[in-house]
């Protein structure tokens, strides 16, 4: 008897579990349809950019920033013009980069650093001060305008110990670090042998997916070591890199790979191996819609032609190059 009250109560206690669990899960939404839908839109333009179909993220990123117009959202436009500035950036579309970014400072209480600040925190512990900056700073080093680029960079710089160690390593220290070690290799400055080995030591201390970070860390290694002569190691570096995006299936981290293998090449008078890796350059950015991209690599793909003596091959990516420009 007291076992089959027992039993009975226990099943009668799951039951009631399950009934709580499915009269939570088909609680409907309360908040209004336009909060909803800009978030539905926020999350498949995100979607859509981490699977490299910029169009498509740019075009759910519009759909989002009018929804949150209609209503007058602050934080859900300035989220949106975010997200539309990082896509315009990776298809190299600069000029709208830039529109979006003098957007920012049409919006109502964000007309300056100081109000941006006051965005920091808004409830999932989002910098949008210092995000805003990296845009820009993204955005000057694109229009190779590194001096200003470092400047705005300076600082947000994070803090680190007697070690080269980041006193906070986390996601949005690591992606600073990670600008700053790109732009110290890029100017080959002196003190790019530092913040290597600063980004290293954070990406070996930061716990959870580090891929990307480990390849563009290659990446820089492998440039650093081309810029000192050292061929050899930095092809090694680049192949690298290159099997981690590939395992990941990033298509702008495989291009960019591609084209520093042929750029190695070129300086190496490899000019057959060269035109082999731009073509398959020239085939990613042409998926991706990257107009800038598509334009430099068609742009090396008619010198490294035209060195080898096919004229035709170079005629042709001429006339590809003039429907772009």
């Amino acid at each position: 008897m007291t076992k089959t009250l027992f039993n009975l109560l226990r099943w009668t206690s799951l039951i009631g579990i399950f009934m709580l669990m499915q009269s939570c899960a088909s609680t409907p939404d309360s908040r209004p349809k336009a909060l909803i839908d800009a978030e539905y839109y926020q999350q498949q333009g995100t979607n859509a950019f981490y699977n490299d179909e910029y169009s498509l993220a740019a075009d759910q990123f519009t759909r989002a920033l009018k929804l949150y117009q209609s209503i007058d959202d602050h934080t859900g436009m300035l989220e949106s013009h975010i997200n539309l500035i990082e896509t315009s950036i990776a298809i190299g579309n600069l000029k709208s980069a830039r529109q979006q970014l003098v957007s920012l400072n049409g919006l109502p209480g964000l007309t300056d650093r100081a109000d941006l600040a006051d965005l920091a925190d808004t409830g999932s512990n989002v910098n949008y001060r210092d995000r805003v900056i990296l845009l820009r700073v993204k955005l000057l080093f694109n229009e190779q305008k590194y001096s200003d680029a470092i400047s705005e960079l300076q600082p947000i710089l994070p803090e680190f110990n007697q070690n080269d160690q980041l006193l906070k390593n986390n996601p949005h220290n690591l992606n600073i670090l990670s600008s700053m070690a790109r732009f110290s290799v890029h100017t080959h400055s002196t003190e790019s042998t530092i913040w290597l080995k600063r980004l290293e030591l954070a990406i070996n201390q930061k716990k959870g997916p580090t891929d990307r970070y480990q390849a563009l860390l290659l990446r820089l290694q492998a440039s650093h070591k081309q810029y000192k002569g050292d061929f050899e190691s930095s092809k090694k570096y680049i192949n690298r890199a290159l099997t981690i995006y590939r395992r990941l299936a990033y298509r702008r981290g495989i291009a960019a790979s591609l084209q520093q293998l042929a750029n190695l090449e070129v300086q190496q008078q490899h000019f057959e191996q060269a035109d082999n890796l731009l073509q398959r350059a020239l085939n990613i950015h042409l998926w991706t819609l990257n107009k800038k991209a598509t334009i430099k690599v068609l742009e090396e793909l008619i010198k490294v032609n035209n060195i080898l003596g096919n004229d035709q091959a170079a005629e042709e990516y001429s006339e590809q190059l003039n429907k772009l420009n």
